[in-house]
């Protein structure tokens, strides 16, 4: 009878555990480079704690310079906002697809800065990778029960890359997210309640590039 009541209890254990594992959702926010800083601060501080990949469009050059001001400014703005134990990987898709950088706590803000100087010259590891797919499986394999798990995806209109995976054979999620690009890039500009907050945060923009 026992033996019975701790076999039931293991498989419901076991069922309970299969269950979470399986309703996990790692949401999606699809940006243009020159949004991040008002997406930054429209979105956060967040109330819940936060788990973000950043993934970051690449063409063979690594991101152009203008892609690169924003790039910078945006994540600077973006790793202020967020919480110390709050958590961001930073990976690439496009020309080169890999994890640049692993999970690792906002409070180490010196150690992600450092990591995106790897976008200014790439050398491609592994062409044949879908970064996207990379992107969502590790972000799955690391998923953090209690966090807003996230993948950011940073695209950059006037890339080679962009026009590159266009021509590529692409799995289902990337068509998926393909697709919403093109439905959001025409919505997104700097104007109207945008342009009103850039300008609400303008200081604090400028103090972060003078430092």
């Amino acid at each position: 009878m026992r033996l019975a009541k701790t076999t039931s209890m293991l498989l419901l254990c076991l069922q309970v555990g299969y269950a979470q594992e399986n309703t996990q959702e790692v949401a999606t926010t699809m940006l243009t480079m020159e949004t991040l800083i008002t997406h930054a601060a429209d979105q956060f501080p967040a109330t819940n704690p936060q788990q973000i990949y950043v993934l970051v469009e690449t063409e063979e050059e690594g991101i152009s310079t203008d892609a690169r001001f924003y790039f910078e400014q945006g994540m600077r703005l973006l790793l202020k906002r967020l919480a110390s134990t709050d958590i961001v990987a930073i990976g690439t898709y496009g020309y080169d697809n890999q994890t640049l950088l692993d999970f690792t706590e906002v409070s180490d803000t010196q150690t992600i800065l450092a990591s995106m100087t790897q976008l200014y010259a790439m050398e491609m590891t592994d062409n044949q990778s879908d970064g996207i797919d990379l992107a969502y499986q590790y972000a799955n394999e690391n998923f953090e029960v209690d966090y807003d798990n996230k993948v950011l995806i940073l695209r950059n209109d006037s890339s080679a890359a962009h026009k590159k995976i266009a021509k590529s054979s692409r799995s289902k999620k990337q068509k998926d997210v393909s697709a919403e690009a093109v439905n959001i890039a025409p919505k997104t500009k700097l104007g109207g309640a945008i342009a009103l907050t850039a300008l609400s945060i303008l200081p604090e923009i400028l103090d972060i590039i003078k430092n």
